[in-house]
């Protein structure tokens, strides 16, 4: 049973500061922690041969518990599971409260794994809990970051007897090379890695391997037909370097003017990028489903006084007939709720529309309701 992970939603700042926790790779020889000296004669030093046939260890269910045994672990860390175990020693064995126990265990930092037996003692049983214990970290060293090597000096700290946890090492790996991305490093690697120093301890070296800065060529749109592939490359906003942000929200930006130009059922897809030329160069590639243009077949004001309504038809921006803007129905929403706003009157504004496939055709309502009544 391993405890559980740390949480991912973390912060850059806060994983730099947090590396200094985990178990190391599966690759890095684990560093034993010295065994704690044993005064009781029951406690095995070692995880001893036992039947884990689950018939018999049913029938052990039940007896006195004559010895709670911790091992594998340091005498600290042996000291503060031991305080926390619910069983003790001359109880009956109770599974409930041995689950109790391993649900305890998970939340100690310095235990990575555990497992649990028991030994029949004459008429009584041995219990006893074999742990793994974490190292601790010695130091946090960074190879190959030039590009944030300052920014990154002096953020970790080197805190003594902490333990280390390999998932935060590796969330760390994971938020360096997020930023790395944001800085046009877009194939930069980064791995952690943890190496023995002394007895329960280990260094952690995040190693980088930064890569060129990627920079943008002329983005392509195949599919686009109805629009410009100046004007797509424009709403793109896509810049001169790579950044994973920015081409996450062109695609969206393109899909809006899209909606805006009446092709309601547009498609577009996120970028593909295609590999890394020598200096570094990536085309970003949109495939785009253009679909029909939409007009307005009409439009209503649902709630509105017949004055208010006649005073409002002048204001909207929206008429039958045009080709159907998401944008302009946005403003026209605003429109309305300034209107009302100056008469001293709270509004919401709900567009619905409703459309007319065969005739590529969208009916616009407006439906005003004062905010005081609207559903929350």
């Amino acid at each position: 049973m391993r405890p559980a992970a740390i949480s991912a939603a973390l912060a850059l700042s806060a994983a730099l500061a947090l590396v200094a926790c985990g178990d190391p790779p599966a690759t890095t020889a684990p560093v034993k922690a010295p065994a704690a000296p044993r005064t009781d004669d029951a406690c095995p030093a070692r995880v001893e041969k036992h039947d884990d046939d689950v018939a018999k260890a049913d029938a052990l269910v039940g007896r006195q518990v004559a010895q709670v045994c911790v091992i594998g672990v340091s005498d600290e860390t042996q000291r503060a599971v031991v305080d926390a175990l619910v069983t003790k020693q001359g109880e009956k064995l109770d599974i409930a409260h041995v689950h109790d126990d391993l649900a305890t265990i998970a939340k100690n930092p310095m235990v990575d794994d555990a497992a649990v037996y028991a030994v029949a003692r004459g008429p009584a049983v041995v219990l006893v809990y074999a742990l793994v214990e974490r190292p601790r970290v010695a130091e946090v060293v960074f190879e190959g970051a030039r590009a944030l090597g300052k920014e990154l000096e002096g953020k970790v700290p080197v805190v003594e007897n902490r333990p280390f946890v390999r998932a935060e090492a590796h969330l760390l790996a994971g938020l360096l090379r997020e930023e790395y991305a944001r800085r046009g490093y877009g194939g930069a690697k980064v791995t952690a890695q943890a190496e023995p120093t002394k007895a329960g301890y280990v260094r952690v070296r995040i190693v980088v391997d930064e890569g060129v800065v990627w920079k943008l060529g002329a983005a392509r749109f195949p599919g686009a037909k109805k629009i410009s592939d100046a004007e797509l490359t424009k709403v793109a906003d896509l810049g001169d370097t790579y950044d994973p942000t920015r081409v996450e929200r062109a695609a969206l930006l393109v899909t809006r003017l899209y909606y805006d130009r009446g092709m309601v059922h547009a498609h577009v897809k996120p970028a593909a990028l295609s590999k890394p030329a020598a200096d570094g160069t990536v085309v970003p590639t949109f495939d785009i489903v253009e679909g029909d243009v939409f007009k307005v077949s009409g439009i209503r004001v649902v709630n509105a006084a017949k004055d208010d309504e006649k005073a409002l038809r002048k204001v909207l921006e929206t008429k039958a007939k045009q080709v159907f803007s998401r944008g302009r129905v946005e403003e026209d929403v605003k429109r309305v709720r300034d209107y009302y706003s100056k008469k001293g009157r709270a509004v919401v504004v709900t567009p619905v529309t409703k459309l007319d496939d065969p005739a590529r055709t969208i009916d616009l309502t407006l439906e005003i309701t004062d905010a005081t009544k609207a559903a929350p």
